[in-house]
């Protein structure tokens, strides 16, 4: 998780985009919460929150890391804006 930190950090740092940079911020700040468990106060957050994120990646991401059991990847096949060669691609792991 901290790799993932530090990647989002420097992509900030270095975008000429400022929205883009903000953006990345905040999901740097956002995974910095990250506990490890889906019962915890972060994964409530995220789970009450998510879908007011536009980025269906962003939104596969949080559902993701916010569950213990095989149903996020229901739900994950289930988002809208997903391509479905990465639909398939996780369905093969």
């Amino acid at each position: 998780m901290k790799s993932a930190i530090l990647v989002l950090e420097r992509g900030a740092a270095a975008s000429a985009n400022p929205d883009a940079a903000t953006a990345l911020n905040f999901v740097a700040l956002s995974l910095s919460g990250f506990d490890g468990g889906a019962n915890g106060q972060w994964s409530k957050m995220v789970r009450a929150h998510s879908s007011q994120m536009s980025d269906a990646y962003l939104r596969a991401a949080f559902e993701f890391l916010s569950s213990d059991d095989d149903a996020c990847y229901k739900a994950i096949l289930e988002l809208s804006g997903i391509e479905l060669t990465d639909k398939v691609r996780l369905t093969c792991e």
